[in-house]
Order: C-alpha cells, then sequence, then structure tokens
C-alpha cells in the first residue's frame, strides 16, 4: 500500500517541468520533506497542499512560479507525502516544524505564503503566529478559515471520514469538481493511494480565528475562491470578507472547483499567485 503511493508521488514528481531538489529536514518532533525549485536567491515562497494531495499537486504551477521564485513545496507533517511524524502535533509543534524546515532552506528570509484547502488553514495559522516571518499570504479556495463547510459536502465525505477508501475519495472529488471536468488522472492516483495511508481524521486542524485575529494581520493578503466550489457557497463567503476585511484582496476562480485546484485551472491559478506575490 505505501509502495503504491510512493509510485504515484514520484510518478507526478517527475512531471515537474524543471529541476527539483528534493530535501528533507529533522525537525523536533517530524521529518519534513521539501521538494524545492527556482533560484537560489530569489524571493522564497512555500506552498502548502490540502489534505491527503502531497506537495506534488502543484506540478501545474511550479514551472511558472519558479521563474522568478525559490519555490518550496512541503509534506505536510502528518500528511500525505514522505514527511513522518513521531507522533501527532499540536498547532503550535505543526508550526514550528513548519518554520524551522523553511529557515533550514531560506535562513532569516521573510517567506510568502501559498497555501489550498487544509494548507490555506496551515498557513493562516502560520502567518498569525510568525507574522514576521511572513512577507505575503495567497489562500486557495480556504476552508474552515473563514467560514464552515457546507452541509451537502459534509454529507458526501461522511463515507471518507469514517472510513476511507480510494474509490470513496474517488467518488466525492469526481461529485465536487463534476461542473470544471475530471481532475488530472496522475495527481488522482496519488490521492486514492493516499486516502488509507493518510487519513484526514488524524490531521492537525488549527481553529478558526476570530476577525479580530484575521484583521491584524498586516502582510498582503490573497483569498481566491473557487467559483465552483462545493465545500461552501464561495460567493456568498467571498463577500462577506470583502466587507470584514476590506484591506484584502478577495477574487473568484472561475472554471475551478474545490478539489480541481491548484492544477485547474492552472493558469488562472498562477496569475492570482502572480499578481498578489508582486503587490
Amino acid at each position: 500500500m505505501l509502495e503504491e503511493f510512493h509510485v504515484a508521488y514520484d510518478a507526478l514528481l517527475a512531471r515537474w517541468p524543471v529541476a527539483v531538489e528534493e530535501t528533507t529536514f529533522d525537525a523536533e518532533h517530524a521529518r519534513i520533506r521539501m521538494n524545492v525549485c527556482g533560484p537560489p536567491d530569489a524571493p522564497p515562497v512555500v506552498l502548502l497542499a490540502g489534505a491527503g494531495a502531497s506537495s506534488t499537486v502543484w506540478f501545474a504551477n511550479v514551472g511558472a512560479l519558479s521563474k522568478t521564485r525559490r519555490v518550496i513545496a512541503v509534506d505536510m507533517p502528518g500528511d500525505a507525502g514522505y514527511s513522518v511524524v513521531h507522533r501527532r502535533l499540536s498547532v503550535a509543534e505543526l508550526v514550528d516544524c513548519l518554520d524551522d524546515a523553511v529557515l533550514s532552506v531560506v535562513g532569516e528570509r521573510a517567506v510568502s505564503l501559498v497555501g489550498h484547502s487544509y494548507g490555506a488553514q496551515v498557513a493562516l495559522t502560520y502567518a498569525l503566529r510568525r507574522p514576521d516571518r511572513v512577507a505575503g499570504l495567497v489562500l486557495l479556495d480556504p476552508n474552515g478559515c473563514f467560514a464552515g463547510t457546507s452541509a451537502g459536502y459534509l454529507l458526501r465525505a461522511v463515507p471518507v471520514l469514517v472510513r476511507p477508501t480510494g474509490r470513496r475519495i474517488t467518488r466525492l472529488i469526481d461529485w465536487e469538481s463534476a461542473q470544471v471536468g475530471a481532475v488530472d488522472a496522475g495527481w488522482l492516483r496519488v490521492a486514492r493511494a493516499a486516502s488509507t495511508l493518510f487519513p484526514v481524521r488524524g490531521l492537525t486542524i488549527p481553529p478558526r480565528p476570530s476577525d479580530v485575529e484575521v484583521g491584524a494581520l498586516t502582510m498582503s493578503v490573497t483569498v481566491a475562491f473557487a467559483a465552483q466550489s462545493r465545500v461552501h457557497d464561495a460567493p456568498r463567503v467571498a463577500e462577506r470578507l470583502r466587507r470584514a476585511h476590506p484591506g484584502f484582496t478577495v477574487v473568484l476562480i472561475d472554471a475551478a472547483s474545490h478539489h480541481s485546484l491548484p492544477a485547474v485551472p492552472s493558469t488562472g491559478v498562477d496569475a492570482v499567485i502572480a499578481q498578489a506575490l508582486n503587490r
């Protein structure tokens, strides 16, 4: 089972259109794998993937991003990938591990954080706990950050939460992304293999911050919702966020669902990230 996951992971990583440095850092409570690319002296950007996706999910985005950035794509501790945790981490320990790992690659330079889904939750928490380390924040269809999850999605997700299997995660992903077409087959193989090895119920989930806490952020913040997301009512959540935090850049990405991101539409995601990092 683990071998099947590693084969799928390695195959998707091999599709990255740039040279990749496979880096491992031993933190206090975890061994963290990072896939690094781009010019070493370029401004650093850290990519945090959604649950069960692994760092390989950025295969369609790293080509454009690494032209002008030092890209550090992280296998989240406790989630799908080559990272290994010695025990379940607290939220504080998770942030500490990530920060130490990133420091090992870029030194004291502040980083831009780009997170999708669960990765967005962790990125937001990282920024709240280490604001001096974060130059900018980009959240892609964040769930659990500014609103709850829709009842319809939760009902569909229950079988995956109770007894995850490759077939069940495929059904959930196919249903959620039906309006935008099929997700990448190579990434779906990663997600299927990861579903039983790295169940969502084992993740360290940061609590949703208050509006007051979020409003205290001083770095540039861009929040991009998938227009066809079925995880939440994206237009409604986006409008509420604009009212609550007028200093944030809040956009909708057309022809995108929660599970199609960040690969589909890659050009739309790349444009959002590029504009955010250049602010």
